[in-house]
């Protein structure tokens, strides 16, 4: 199959974004291809080859996903601190990973004059051999943004991942693989009542797959200084708040196996009523201290903190954390 054009769905600041579907495709099948753009007028030809991609399963079986947040280096010493080179290249390199999840956080503080060519820079160039391989879901952060305010997604960050917004700017998705669902949601829009959290409802309650996997930017539960819980056990921040009350209900009432995230740059799981929290923010960026609060009241069971001067954590932001999922969901989730 030779596709002889695709066009530029995004293109400022000399960082084009090209798409192109393919229909027809066999399910759960490795396909192998190169790729070479010459732009118009363009004297050269660049590109990759040796590229490949499994298609999503639509039988039940086991495989394996990694999870990461924040590996978006915001200062200039970029090119000699940030984890994210080997962090790719570790997922990139582990043949078991069938797909890939970012929680967000993924190219710095964005802004108009410089976001495009950060996103390139720093996120995609360094990751070029993880994005030639595996499929890869998206939940924006609060750094994801064009402008520097949220909620406005970058809209580099929109074409590269063919984001679509269901209403007013909320960047949230659901996806089938195999016998698991994953739910995109954006806690930068998340308002108790408001849309998403109506849309996430009601995708929970149709949603039959034996697995639920949410993935978020923003932690309702952590022991980071970023998240400090006030005298009625609710975390100061707004984002947080909305999502604590309105979402981790939802959450436990329809037996999600596991919550992903980032935001705090840390490795930290904890179980809340049969729900699996993990907060995976060691993507690259520089790394959080632990603050001495203690938000175990929040848990049913113990809080598993993986220190951040752990050697054999985190040794250059080393990126697999390998984690056991849950049995599958009761059948009764009403």
């Amino acid at each position: 199959m030779t596709i002889n054009s695709a066009p530029i769905v995004y293109s400022d600041f000399g960082a084009p974004v090209y798409r192109t579907e393919i229909a027809g495709l066999t399910a759960d099948t490795v396909y192998s291809y190169n790729l070479a753009i010459q732009e118009t007028g363009g004297t050269g030809t660049a590109g990759y080859t040796g590229g490949t991609f499994r298609t999503a399963p639509t039988a039940a079986r086991s495989f394996s996903f990694a999870v990461w947040a924040d590996s978006g280096y915001k200062y200039d010493d970029y090119a000699t601190k940030s984890g994210w080179p080997s962090v790719s290249a570790a997922m990139a390199n582990n043949a078991a990973v069938e797909l890939v999840a970012a929680a967000g956080d993924l190219a710095g503080w964005n802004s108009p004059t410089n976001g495009d060519t950060e996103w390139e820079t720093r996120f995609a160039l360094p990751a070029r051999n993880l994005l030639a391989h595996k499929p890869m879901l998206f939940a924006q952060g609060n750094h994801d943004n064009h402008s520097g305010s949220s909620p406005t997604a970058d809209p580099y960050a929109v074409a590269l991942f063919n984001m679509k917004a269901p209403a007013n700017n909320q960047w949230y998705s659901t996806w089938v693989y195999g016998s698991a669902r994953f739910i995109v949601l954006d806690t930068e829009s998340y308002t108790v009542g408001g849309a998403q959290h109506t849309w996430f409802s009601q995708t929970l309650s149709a949603a039959t797959e034996p697995y639920v996997f949410v993935m978020q930017h923003i932690a309702p539960f952590s022991s980071s200084h970023q998240c400090v819980v006030d005298a009625n056990g609710v975390p100061y921040g707004y984002y947080t708040r909305n999502f604590l009350q309105g979402a981790v209900p939802l959450m436990e009432q329809y037996h999600v196996s596991a919550d992903f995230m980032g935001h705090d740059h840390l490795y930290e799981r904890s179980l809340k009523n049969g729900v699996v929290y993990v907060i995976d923010g060691c993507g690259g960026d520089g790394l959080d201290v632990e603050s001495n609060q203690d938000y175990s009241g929040h848990t049913s069971g113990s809080i598993r903190r993986i220190p951040i001067a752990s050697s054999s954590i985190c040794p250059e932001y080393t990126p697999t954390r390998w984690w056991q999922s849950p049995p599958p969901r009761p059948q009764s989730r009403a």
